[in-house]
């Protein structure tokens, strides 16, 4: 065959890597929605996946041996995978109807074993003929080179070969990750894909039609060691005396080992970069890329000669000094990871491009060791006579499954009972020790280096050891501290050093659970939760958010009994749904780690766990929705955001579609979603899919930022009377007073705008939907992760709600509606305003001036303008030459008055709003910042000791008395947000 010909078949086979790698992502992407995203459920269908490549290996290793043409059979191959490819559609759909299927009639219920075995029948079932398949084209190509009139034999052929097909898996998982998916979607990935497989086939069966003829012509002689009892390249009789059993078991734990090390490096860098979807492409790119070089390389040596026991040994003990070298540098990741991102910038992009160096200095180097050991290990493998395609298949299987133990291994069994460092240090371990038994196998013309390298093993050992006695090199607070969070980014490279913020804050409680770790940290009297490293719930700036998701549905539904919770993390937003007279509270949570941290928050979260009407749910919610029968009154959706890889699989169309259907005829479905960090386009594709969806769609906007979807397909009546006799049950006025919102006009104040779909604006109705195909959001809300279309978007909210006229049939009083935004929304006043402009309200009234004199002091406070303060002092003055017993507008000439640093006069007038009626906590806090001010200590602390005793919880007067002396604390950190 010409060298363009052989170039051409070594393209294929590239290509057959990058497509094989492709339909893997997709594919188990399609299974998840299935079988859900939960640990067990994943490993399943990548334990499935994995055994049928190590059967296609082991089989097609041993049919191809004695097969003239192997180009034919390799097209043919493709051909397969690509017609299955398009059918996979089809098939999936069956297989989720048949999984059903199989869980009701079976009554699975909680019973997890069981269920795992299903789960792996079916996949297996699914997946088994075009795994098997792709498995096979190692060995089949193999079989094809090594021939005479072809090329290279023995080892350094399997090396090219494998480090061929591995680059061409590199480019198939960015192309899937970076291009293909974001841009075609599923379905057109799959059909893409299958079109190179068939490309591929064709070309293939041309040649190896080609070949056939011509071998009819002239015979060629059998190739030495396929059908004759040649020797393996190198001049040596491989395999026999070493022990084919030895190799083939060492092959086929080092797989195990690579797999595991794999998993937990994952662990380790999603706390550094993040968990999307980038993200994990770059981490599976550069291993990849690690094994694709490493094999390139190891062909190199094994064109010489050698002892392939010695290299084999010496590549284990590279992978365990690589790996640990890689742990000493852990600690300093999230820094490094801030510093590149700062000097970048503060883009997508910058973020992709500040990753990577992290990643590769993490698997690169073991990678390449790791990359090495696969033909290295079919030249050990291979025995004088047998061919080397059935050698390379049967060795290949064995890594292989070794592969799929190792994943089993370090997801389920090393992280939850060993912790991510001890894991990589029982992994390190391991390779060592299978590099100090083949060391000592080695030729005893090589015993030196033999001793020389065993002693570097030892050395490994000892140096492990050091580090489980306690060397401080994983440092839990560091760790988890989410450098890749916006404000940490910001806040810490500003002040060009993180230590400020770790030492700032006490890790109260942290676990590394089968999905996540899960930690709790308190700053101040806050306490954040994070999901590796990603704050999901607070005590402090998120409280208002998880307590609404919960209060609203159940304020509004006309009679909720039974309701499910999607998403457990503080419990916050269970305990209200709860605290509002849910019969039952199921929840579905995904990592069970969450339960324990969730108990650090029992003064907020109504102490959920305990009561007997809650139950948690281990599971994937899509996958518990699809597999119950249950219907629920009121449903909280609250996973994570969207740009979190599986995330997106709760906000698509047919996530909604499952939701609603899990309703009653009066169910209500509370959303969160959020518009900060967020493309506006994102953003009204989430509200085009949910109104697609519903019928009936009220949006509120529980602080800056943050939105709450209620959706269903009856209309959602506001019974005033009803919602406020719920808001006063025993406990929850205190709960919402401390939120800014003690009555039933600063709730309302909330709310947004009702999406009706004779109402709907254009720019809601062209927007694309987010669906299981496009999966819109988790590729293109990553790239604004760190984006300032906020505010931009929340303008665009308020012009909708303008719009609309959304106060149209709910009785209100605007003013008392107006005020209520200022105080629930600190220094927004925005929706104040467009509250007093829609209603055209009195302009010369005494509540109207009041209402712009607070929004102009808020404005002055947050922009420092002490313009705006003297302004809004003008207005007051006129309006209480209007009405001079005016409460309110005495406590706002204070206010005013105290900015403009007249304290004396100032507490003048907080003293007479206070006589005329004033809310006795809020003016005797300013009463109490006055009186400090002006130096009378005494009087301070009798005027904050007032404020709590009408609020305790008052976060001013409580900094007050601390500052004074008189209390131990500090004032509540707003918290991360979500």
């Amino acid at each position: 065959m010409t060298e363009r010909a052989r170039t051409i078949v070594l393209s294929c086979f590239f290509l057959s890597g990058a497509a094989g790698l492709v339909y893997e992502v997709v594919w188990s992407r399609m299974l998840s929605l299935v079988f859900g995203v939960a640990s067990f459920a994943v490993a399943t269908v990548l334990g499935a996946f994995m055994g049928g490549l190590a059967l296609g290996s082991f089989l097609f290793g041993r049919k191809i041996a004695r097969h003239r043409t192997p180009l034919l059979v390799y097209g043919f191959i493709e051909g397969l995978v690509a017609l299955y490819a398009l059918s996979v559609p089809a098939i999936f759909g069956t297989l989720q109807s048949l999984f059903l299927f199989l869980h009701h009639i079976l009554g699975l219920g909680d019973r997890v074993v069981l269920t795992g075995m299903i789960r792996f029948v079916l996949a297996a079932a699914t997946l088994l003929p075009p795994t098997c398949l792709m498995g096979g084209t190692l060995p089949v190509v193999i079989r094809w080179w090594n021939r005479p009139d072809e090329g290279c034999r023995g080892g350094d052929g399997v090396a090219l070969l494998y480090s061929i097909n591995t680059a061409g898996a590199v480019a198939g998982t960015l192309l899937a990750g970076f291009l293909l998916l974001p841009v075609l979607g599923v379905h057109g990935t799959i059909v893409s894909t299958a079109a190179v497989n068939l490309a591929v086939a064709a070309i293939l069966i041309v040649l190896g039609a080609a070949e056939a003829k011509r071998r009819e012509k002239r015979p060629v002689p059998a190739p030495a060691g396929e059908e004759t009892d040649g020797t393996a390249s190198g001049g040596r009789t491989a395999g026999a005396q070493e022990g084919r059993a030895v190799i083939a078991w060492a092959f086929a734990c080092s797989g195990a080992v690579s797999l595991a090390c794999e998993v937990v490096w994952t662990r380790v860098l999603v706390l550094i970069v993040g968990p999307s979807v980038y993200a994990f492409s770059l981490m599976l790119t550069a291993f990849l890329a690690g094994l694709a070089g490493g094999s390139a390389l190891a062909g190199r040596f094994l064109r010489h000669e050698g002892d392939r026991v010695l290299l084999f040994g010496t590549l284990q003990l590279g992978i365990a000094l690589a790996s640990i070298g890689a742990m000493f540098l852990f600690s300093r990741f999230p820094w490094w990871f801030i510093r590149l991102h700062s000097l970048i910038g503060n883009t997508a992009p910058g973020e992709f491009f500040a990753a990577v160096p992290l990643i590769l200095s993490t698997m690169l180097l073991p990678a390449l060791a790791m990359g090495g050991t696969f033909p290295v290990a079919a030249d050990l493998f291979r025995r004088r006579g047998e061919p080397l395609s059935k050698s390379v298949g049967t060795i290949y299987a064995f890594n292989t499954v070794g592969a799929i133990a190792g994943s089993f291994l370090g997801g389920f069994l090393l992280i939850p009972f060993a912790g991510i460092r001890m894991a990589l240090l029982l992994l390190a371990g391991t390779n060592a020790l299978l590099g100090i038994v083949f060391l000592l196998r080695a030729k005893r013309s090589n015993s030196r280096r033999a001793v020389a390298l065993t002693a570097t093993a030892v050395i490994v050992v000892l140096a492990g050891a050091k580090m489980i006695s306690g060397a401080p090199l994983w440092d839990e607070n560091t760790m988890t501290i989410g450098p890749f969070q916006r404000g940490m980014l910001n806040a810490a490279a500003g002040k060009k050093r993180l230590e400020p913020f770790v030492k700032g804050t006490d890790l109260l409680f942290y676990a590394e659970g089968l999905s996540s770790t899960i930690t709790v940290r308190r700053r101040g009297n806050t306490l954040t939760l994070q999901t590796n490293g990603k704050t999901d719930a607070s005590s402090g700036g998120d409280q208002r958010t998880q307590v609404l998701l919960g209060q609203l549905p159940m304020l509004l539904h006309p009679d909720p009994r039974d309701a499910l919770v999607i998403g457990l993390a503080s419990g916050i937003s269970a305990g209200n749904v709860l605290s509002q007279g849910a019969r039952s509270v199921t929840v579905a949570e995904l990592e069970e780690k969450m339960i324990e941290a969730s108990k650090f928050f029992r003064r907020w979260n109504e102490n959920l766990l305990e009561n007997r009407a809650v139950s948690v749910r281990i599971t994937d919610a899509r996958n518990y929705l699809l597999s119950t029968e249950r219907r629920f009154d009121v449903i909280v959706s609250e996973p994570s955001n969207p740009w979190i890889s599986g995330v997106n699989n709760l906000f698509t169309y047919e996530a909604f579609t499952l939701l609603r259907d899990r309703l009653r005829k009066d169910g209500i479905l509370a959303q969160w979603f959020h518009c900060y960090g967020m493309a506006t386009a994102d953003l009204l594709a989430l509200l085009n899919t949910y109104r697609s969806v519903f019928e009936h769609v009220e949006v509120f906007e529980t602080q800056p930022g943050d939105l709450v979807l209620l959706g269903s397909r009856s209309p959602i009546r506001f019974d005033f009377d009803t919602i406020e006799a719920r808001m006063d049950r025993p406990g929850n006025r205190a709960k919402m007073k401390a939120l800014s919102l003690p009555g039933l006009y600063d709730l309302l104040a909330l709310y947004l705008f009702p999406i009706e779909e004779e109402a709907l604006p254009d720019t809601i109705r062209l927007a694309k939907l987010n669906t299981d195909d496009n999966m819109l959001l988790e590729f293109s809300a990553p790239k604004h992760l760190h984006s300032s279309e906020g505010e931009a978007n929340r303008k665009l909210l308020f012009r909708l709600r303008q719009r609309q006229k959304i106060y149209r049939g709910i009785p209100h009083e605007h003013l008392r509606l107006a005020e209520g935004a200022v105080r629930a929304w600190d220094l927004d006043g925005a929706r104040a305003e467009l509250a007093l402009e829609e209603e055209g309200a009195d302009a010369d009234s005494t509540g109207v001036g009041n209402v712009r004199a607070r929004i102009l002091l808020l404005r002055a406070a947050r922009e420092g303008n002490s313009n705006l303060a003297a302004l809004a002092l003008g207005r007051l003055e006129e309006v209480l030459e209007r009405d001079p017993t005016s409460a309110t507008a005495h406590f706002l000439k204070g206010s005013a008055l105290l900015q403009a640093g007249s304290p004396e006069e100032a507490e003048t007038s907080f003293r007479e709003a206070r006589r005329l009626g004033e809310e006795p906590g809020v003016v005797n806090t300013y009463l109490g910042v006055t009186a400090e001010q002006l130096g009378r200590k005494r009087d301070a602390l009798d005027y904050y000791t007032r404020a709590l005793g009408a609020d305790p919880a008052n976060p001013v007067a409580r900094a007050g008395m601390a500052r004074l002396g008189a209390v131990a604390g500090e004032t509540p950190d707003a918290g991360e947000r979500r």
